[in-house]
């Protein structure tokens, strides 16, 4: 076979980066549906929008407990907030507790903006008053720091209104009138009309002073609201795929390394037995072109499958896929090992497994990709040492047949 030499260590050296890149692939995708990453990464969002952050007063704090979030992210909670009172109703509303499967992950893994405005609005409104569905979310604005279960800033005079209001929440038809009267009253007094057109006060929950905002920026539009409250849920989203990214490349990189030193994955050791073991070399090229040629849609099916993890209750189609692959994925590993093994007196480097974890944490897409532009590169540079030589052979036959011509 014709080849360049240092093109086939380096077609072999990525093909191996693919196989066990491929390989801690799905071992982290088993991991994420098992533990219910996924679910966990929408909670911490979650709570990140509808939780207050705590201010721990000294920065050394502050920068403790964002690093304890960082690192804790996976958990679905942060140190850091406070106020969880909406976060909980939100998720006792119907329209999501029953999104979920029940199971380990005991909360949904995704959620669609318009689910996420309806019970965001459910959480917040008073349905018990006979008002329209505005006014309803207004009121519910202004009584959320009465009604909370504890009030630590109140006094004496505002824990009897605070009483009063849920005693009024309480009854089937609470009367309107009584209710501004009350608002009033723990407002220090400010008059408030019907639609309860006040600004809320400085320490109330920032959380709802940002749904005010929006709903401020609606001009009482419950349509345009509704617009705003899923344009937030969204924003956040394409943050938290980033924060989900991250989680599961630190997960990566710890697979990675237990790859590289369980089976002696050294990049430098397997780089110095392709440049001497002719054989090995080649057998690795070609099994790295048949695999390519084989596995042109892997890829694009182990994306696809993570769509399916909107739904839960694929989540057992999605482990036996991915189970089927990593078979596979296993009979190709013992494949390419038994061509670069080097004997077990030659000395691993800790160098050289440093390398493979940063190769194995690029993904297996990238090298996946790069293998397949290899393979190109390699085919498309044979082609013409092979037409030159045949354009040799045909030249030295007609000269050859010349000079027979002459002497006969």
């Amino acid at each position: 076979m014709i080849g360049n030499v240092a093109l086939d260590v380096v077609i072999g050296l990525v093909f191996i980066y693919l196989l066990y890149s491929l390989y801690a692939t799905i071992l982290m995708e088993i991991i994420s549906s098992i533990l219910g990453l996924r679910a966990r990464n929408l909670c911490y969002a979650l709570s990140r929008m509808l939780m207050d952050e705590d201010d721990l007063g000294s920065s050394g704090s502050n920068f403790l407990a964002r690093l304890g979030t960082t690192i804790t992210r996976f958990t679905g909670k942060s140190w850091n907030l406070k106020n969880p009172e909406l976060y909980n109703k939100f998720f006792s509303q119907p329209s999501i507790k029953y999104l979920s499967s029940g199971g380990l992950g005991h909360r949904p893994s995704y959620l669609s903006a318009e689910n996420f405005s309806k019970a965001l609005i459910d959480s917040i409104k008073v349905d018990r008053v006979e008002v329209g569905e505005l006014l309803k979310i207004q009121l519910g604005l202004r009584i959320w720091a009465i009604t909370k279960e504890e009030e630590p800033t109140a006094g004496p005079e505002q824990l009897v209104i605070a009483g009063q209001i849920k005693k009024l929440l309480d009854q089937r038809n609470p009367d309107l009138v009584q209710f501004r009267t009350l608002l009033e009253q723990w407002y220090s007094g400010i008059p408030m009309d019907l639609e309860f057109d006040i600004a809320l006060p400085s320490e109330q929950s920032d959380t709802i002073r940002q749904i005010e905002s929006m709903l401020h920026d609606a001009n009482n539009d419950l349509v345009k609201f509704k617009i705003l409250l899923e344009n937030w849920y969204n924003d956040t989203m394409e943050r938290a795929s980033g924060w989900f990214k991250q989680t599961t490349q630190a997960i990566l990189i710890l697979i990675g390394a237990g790859l590289a030193v369980g089976f002696d994955v050294d990049t430098i050791k397997i780089m110095k037995k392709l440049s001497k073991d002719t054989e090995a070399r080649e057998q690795l090229v070609q099994m790295a072109i048949d695999f390519n040629a084989r596995n042109e849609g892997l890829i694009q099916k182990m994306n696809n499958g993570k769509d399916t993890l909107r739904v839960e209750n694929q989540l057992n189609t999605r482990l036996d896929s991915l189970s089927s692959i990593k078979q596979t994925l296993e009979a190709d590993i013992q494949s390419a090992r038994s061509m670069v093994v080097t004997p077990p007196s030659d000395d691993s480097s800790i160098f050289g497994y440093l390398l493979t974890i940063l190769a194995l944490s690029l993904g297996a897409p990238f090298w996946f990709d790069l293998l397949n532009k290899l393979v190109k590169l390699r085919t498309s540079s044979a082609a013409p040492a092979r037409s030159g030589g045949e354009a040799g052979s045909i030249d030295s036959d007609v000269s050859n047949r010349n000079i027979i011509n002459r002497v006969g």
